[in-house]
């Protein structure tokens, strides 16, 4: 669904200019793939390509291409986890580099793309190799020159060779796609796919038999900063090549196709989820920069939930970051006595409904291709199942006015696809699932173009509501993707996590996002039979029959528990005291649970909470949440440990409705990278985040 970010707020760097996308989209933007994958362009196959992602306490750095050029790093050269692209080189600005033996395949003569991520460091004076063969004038070289972005070459003549370069000015401590191109006509440098230098020249360039040196030539221009993603073609790229590797980005063009195989064996080293959002203004009342400033809230909301375990690491990092794209479609003024109203351009199905009434299919149609203004490689205006396709685009939010007769508030829906038990991908059985009002049905489904393949998640954002509901519906979106079986790996264990689980715990199908539809009881438990189910035992209300004997049981063996609030003694009584079963009631049938004690539970409901959108209970409950699959308990099991609502109260004034807390906290619980939860064989579990979105 999901480039390069420089850190906002709360690690999100939307774009907050306020700006609809043109209706002519720039070039650059056009596409995004990789050869060998499905998109609008394909690669050439480059000599070399050097990502950079061996591990730090190796010397190598792995040629990818297959090629067999592999490098060696020297004189400190070192590696940094937050790289581009996973991980990167790190070059002190002295004497690192990375050597790569001499070959015949290095001896170019007309034709060649030198390409490369890098964030150079503050100092960007006097010269500073990214790639090259140039210890005189040798041959080429992409590098900074006194605080410009060089490309050089250099044709036989005179005692050192004549030299031709091009440059441009560089900025430092930001990450830029740097590619330098000769045709045997002319030099072309591009800056983040942007065309930015050009010269025209003639000849077949000089040879040299020396190596090819990544971060210095060889000793004397040492590079300071991170170096990633390092390619070396014979050929020389056309503009919208270069454009796409400019644009490139990561997990999000692999995952944008749903590769099982490739979510498979990347999916645990994902550092960071960036994707692009299309935020589609509505609502007349509010321009751009209004709608932004509301999306802004929402984002940091987003991301800060997405840090892992950070109630035991405050410095942990996000895993998701947005960059918003907002698309204006207002189209009158408010009329007076209106507080607000939806444009015209707004997708009713049905306006005379009186309710929810919203046309998903016209948000893949050509009508909505040209509000969106997203242009392929070949000109033609992209509808959204290309633009998804192409790693341009990766989610929809919906900006819109619910104070209106034809609309209410709605939450998030999406298409997956569902995969086998070996994580392959099943074609044609796509998974649709929504949360709250709204969502696609079989008619909906139909009329999408057949090429909607792809995960595409669509969310309702209402304009009078804050972070915290935005939070819950992302919340709705992971707990589907769990519940409804789409990804095996990951639904086993997040019903462990999510332990409220009807299907298993109650023979009743889950069939909602909702953990236990409350407007619903005949498909779910009474609320006196939930409150007994979860220990809820406020002490001096009624309870359900079915309770009687382990409130009894508890008063009877802790009468400080009948007239204090309960801790964690009060909850283990209530256990001891009903033999380590819980009584529940459903409908007519009876049944125990046995032993329970709750792990996360789910978006509605916190382990101690006594009702849906409940985050302020008193009550402590003993709960697993804190150490999923950890086994830091006796006899190896997750250690129960004392559950309250202060463990997530420091996220209320970030995310302060829809219990947005509750759910920033359930979300930084699930496991991730760098923490300690363990599989079934011992390893560290697999992250859980690209599962939820891709």
């Amino acid at each position: 669904m999901w480039g390069a970010l420089a850190a906002g707020c709360n690690g999100v760097q939307p774009d907050t200019t306020g700006e609809s996308f043109p209706t002519e989209e720039s070039p650059e933007r056009a596409s995004e793939t990789h050869q060998g994958q499905r998109g609008l362009l394909a690669l050439p196959a480059p000599l070399a390509y050097w990502k950079f992602d061996d591990g730090c306490a190796t010397t190598t750095v792995t040629d990818a291409s297959g090629n067999g050029a592999h490098g060696t790093r020297s004189n400190g050269a070192g590696c940094d986890e937050d790289g581009r692209i996973r991980r990167a080189g790190s070059f002190d600005l002295t004497d690192d580099k990375v050597e790569v033996p001499d070959r015949p395949a290095f001896h170019l003569t007309n034709a060649l793309t030198l390409a490369s991520w890098v964030k150079p460091g503050q100092t960007l004076t006097g010269g500073r190799a990214i790639l090259n063969k140039w210890y005189g004038y040798d041959s080429y070289n992409l590098g900074i020159w006194n605080g410009e972005y060089s490309f050089s070459i250099a044709l036989p003549g005179g005692t050192w060779g004549v030299t031709h370069d091009v440059r441009v000015a560089a900025v430092p401590n930001q990450w830029a796609h740097v590619a330098g191109v000769y045709d045997g006509t002319s030099l072309r440098l591009y800056v983040n796919g942007v065309l930015r230098a050009t010269k025209a020249v003639s000849g077949t360039l000089q040879q040299s038999n020396r190596p090819l040196v990544i971060g210095n030539n060889p000793a004397n221009s040492g590079f300071g900063g991170l170096i990633d993603e390092v390619r070396l073609y014979n050929v020389a790229l056309t503009q919208a090549q270069v454009q796409q590797l400019g644009q490139e980005v990561w997990p999000n063009t692999q995952s944008a196709a749903n590769s099982d195989p490739w979510l498979a064996q990347n999916h645990e080293k994902v550092r960071m989820l960036r994707p692009t959002v299309l935020a589609l203004n509505f609502v007349n009342a509010k321009d751009n920069a209004a709608m932004m400033s509301h999306l802004n809230q929402i984002n940091n909301a987003l991301t800060e939930g997405s840090r892992y375990h950070a109630y035991r690491d405050a410095s942990a990092e996000p895993m998701l970051q947005y960059t918003i794209k907002p698309v204006d479609l207002r189209d009158a003024s408010v009329p007076a006595g209106y507080a607000w109203r939806n444009s015209t351009k707004y997708p009713r199905e049905n306006p005379a409904q009186g309710y929810w009434s919203f046309d998903y299919a016209k948000l893949f149609s050509q009508e909505f291709a040209q509000y969106y203004g997203l242009r392929a490689a070949d000109g033609h205006l992209m509808d959204l199942c290309e633009a998804v396709n192409a790693g341009v685009v990766h989610e929809v939010w919906v900006y819109g006015d619910a104070d209106v007769p034809d609309v209410s508030a709605a939450e998030v829906l999406e298409l997956k696809p569902r995969y086998d038990a070996n994580r392959n991908r099943i074609a044609g059985q796509p998974m649709d699932t929504c949360a709250g009002n709204g969502c696609f049905d079989d008619e909906d489904v139909a009329a999408l173009p057949a090429h909607c393949t792809r995960s595409i998640r669509i969310g309702w954002v209402n304009n009078t509501r804050g972070p915290g509901c935005y939070s819950h519906s992302m919340g709705h979106g992971i707990e589907s993707t769990g519940n409804r079986g789409l990804i095996p790996y990951f639904t086993r264990y997040f019903k462990e996590f999510a332990d409220f689980n009807l299907d298993t715990r109650y023979g009743r199908p889950f069939e909602s996002w909702y953990s236990c539809p409350y407007d619903n009881p005949n498909a779910c438990l009474n609320h006196a039979a939930s409150t007994c189910a979860h220990q809820e035992l406020v002490v001096g209300a009624a309870l359900s029959s079915t309770c009687s004997a382990t409130a009894a049981s508890v008063c009877a063996s802790a009468p400080q528990c009948c007239t204090t609030a309960w801790d964690s003694t009060c909850v283990q009584k209530a256990l001891e005291g009903s033999g380590g079963r819980v009584s529940y009631n459903v409908g007519t049938s009876q049944g125990t649970i046995q032993p329970y004690v709750p792990a996360c539970q789910s978006i509605h409901l916190a382990p101690n909470s006594r009702g849906h959108y409940d985050d302020q209970s008193p009550q402590a409950q003993v709960s697993t949440c804190e150490n999923f699959r950890m086994r830091n308990g006796p006899g190896g099991q997750d250690k129960r440990e004392v559950f309250s609502t202060s463990k997530f109260s420091a996220y209320n004034s970030i995310a302060p409705d829809c219990s947005g807390g509750w759910v920033m906290y359930w979300m930084q619980s699930m496991p991730g990278n760098g923490n300690l939860a363990r599989d079934d064989a011992g390893q560290p579990m697999l992250s859980w985040w690209p599962f939820s979105f891709y």
